[in-house]
């Protein structure tokens, strides 16, 4: 064989074992972002602003997040979290996550005298709590920059995040 063939075969073996690797990468890395998010718990609330007449408050909830991995990984999220069609707040957030570590971060729910009518009010069309939005989680698996994500188009807050349950739960 010349020269020429040789190098021509060493580089296809060399894109297809590139190829492989970034594969097998990405297939380690798929459900990643679906176990970082089941470690979401709830921390503690606080009502922040709240004014007596007319009436709002926001609600701040505070959650844990942890890194079971032994992998640095970087979480974005971009959230919005309504009441029936009134938005209530927007989470754009990122944070990095160190292997093994819990980072904590905060979601704002303002509330204005309008929805706190309407909630309390027994309207139906805003007793539900609905996310809408993304939950992404990025790292390295070999030198591969991966990611994987979750996306969310109006659910229920509830089934999303069961923290929330403590503070909504009507029975």
């Amino acid at each position: 064989m010349n020269a020429k063939k040789i190098a021509i075969i060493v580089v296809g073996i060399s894109l297809l074992g590139i190829f492989t690797g970034f594969m097998y990468a990405r297939s380690i890395f798929s459900g990643t972002s679906g176990v970082i998010f089941e470690t979401i718990k709830d921390e503690d609330w606080r009502v922040e602003d709240y004014v007596f007449f007319p009436p709002s408050m926001t609600l701040v909830l505070v959650y844990s997040i942890n890194n079971p991995t032994n992998k640095s990984l970087e979480v974005e999220m971009d959230l919005d979290f309504y009441a029936g069609d009134y938005h209530l707040s927007k989470v754009n957030d990122t944070m990095q996550l160190d292997p093994g570590n819990t980072t904590t971060f905060e979601i704002k729910l303002a509330y204005d005298s309008e929805i706190l009518e309407k909630i309390y009010g027994g309207d139906e069309a805003y007793g539900s709590f609905i996310i809408d939005g993304w939950f992404k989680v990025k790292g390295n698996v070999l030198i591969f920059p991966v990611e994987s994500s979750i996306t969310f188009e109006n659910e229920d807050v509830l089934s999303v995040l069961p923290a929330f349950d403590a503070l909504f739960d009507s029975g």
